[in-house]
Parts: C-alpha cells; sequence; structure tokens
C-alpha cells in the first residue's frame, strides 16, 4: 500500500505530554522534518501523541516500509539497532540483533530490501535484509549512509576511512563496488529521481 506524504509521517521530538493512546488516532496528518529527541512523536489531525517506549527513536535513522510499518533506530536494548512499528504505534518489532551499531537505514524503493550501516568489525560496513528482518547480508566491509536512488537495484554509499570521503554504488546482491567520479563531503547524498544526478 502506498502512503501519502501528506497522509503519513513522523516526527521526532522532545514530547511526552499526550496521555490518549495512539490508536484512537486515524490518519497521521503532518509533514516536517525530525528533530532529534527522546520519543517518537505522530501527528494525528489535531491529536498528537508520543511513544515513550525508548530515548531517540529514529535520530540516526528513519524511513517508510512497503506494508506501511515506519523503519527506525531504537537504543532500547542499550546499543542502536532497528525496528519497524505500526503507523498508529503499535506491534513494534525489532529486525537486528547485533552487539554493534546498526544505523541509517533505507528502504528500496520497492519494499523488498532494507540497506543499513552496521558495526561489526573495525570500520562500518553496508548490509541487506528482506523488511522482516530475515536474510541478512552483508554487501561491504566499510561504507555508510546507504541509500536508493530510482533503481532499487542499486545501492549508493560513501566510504569515509580516507580522506576525501569517496561515493561508490553497488548492486543490492553485492559484488564488485564502481566508485562514482563525483566530489563526497560530510554526511548522506541525494540522487535525482531520474538516477542522473548526485
Amino acid at each position: 500500500r502506498q502512503h501519502s506524504s501528506v497522509l503519513r509521517a513522523a516526527n521526532f521530538m522532545r514530547s511526552t505530554d499526550c496521555k490518549r493512546p495512539l490508536l484512537e488516532a486515524t490518519r497521521l496528518r503532518s509533514v516536517r522534518p525530525a528533530r532529534v529527541g527522546c520519543g517518537l512523536v505522530m501527528h494525528f489531525g489535531s491529536t498528537t501523541c508520543s511513544s515513550s517506549r525508548t530515548g531517540g527513536e529514529g535520530s540516526v535513522g528513519l524511513d517508510w516500509m512497503k506494508d506501511g510499518r515506519l523503519l527506525y533506530t531504537s537504543a532500547t536494548t542499550g546499543n542502536s539497532e532497528l525496528w519497524s512499528v505500526g503507523a498508529d504505534g503499535s506491534g513494534a518489532r525489532q529486525l537486528t540483533f547485533n552487539p554493534g551499531q546498526d544505523i541509517n537505514p533505507a528502504v528500496s524503493p520497492d519494499g523488498d530490501h532494507v540497506v543499513w550501516q552496521s558495526v561489526r568489525g573495525a570500520h562500518p560496513g553496508i548490509w541487506r535484509m528482506d523488511p522482516d528482518g530475515s536474510n541478512a547480508k552483508q554487501l561491504t566491509g566499510e561504507g555508510v549512509f546507504p541509500f536508493f536512488g530510482a533503481d532499487p537495484r542499486s545501492v549508493f554509499y560513501r566510504t569515509s576511512t580516507t580522506l576525501p570521503w569517496k561515493n561508490w554504488s553497488m548492486s543490492i546482491d553485492g559484488g564488485e563496488p564502481r566508485e562514482l567520479t563525483v566530489p563526497a563531503g560530510f554526511g548522506p547524498m541525494v540522487v535525482s529521481p531520474d538516477d542522473h544526478w548526485i
């Protein structure tokens, strides 16, 4: 099911004052940039409700999944892991179980895969899994800020262990990465809808 950005949104801010259950709300309404804070906050019409299940939900990653669930990072276990939750705030599920940090998730345009940045060695690398957390596979031994353009089969990312940073792309199935001949700055890249510009 596709979700229009005017109907679905999540905002992260310091707010824990909504006492009504999230299930009372029916449609998410606001679309605003997130503020890093201590709880998942969703705006439903004139009602704002927060789910203070953990601290810092989504502060290092947030995306919508194909089935309408929200993919986000959370440190509820004491370590940054990937979770998903229903749009009404119910049914939170932990997707990664890694002693290292799991952050910066991105969902493929077709909704079939999730890529993310995971620390499982000396450097963060890029991993891929199914939306339910199954079939996790390491794509690179080094990399940060993975994301997709229009093509669900291509993953873009950056490497940051040397200066200057470098931009790369590779297949969702893994294999040999391709270095992109564009300057790399700090932070994630953004690709145009036609995949022609970065």
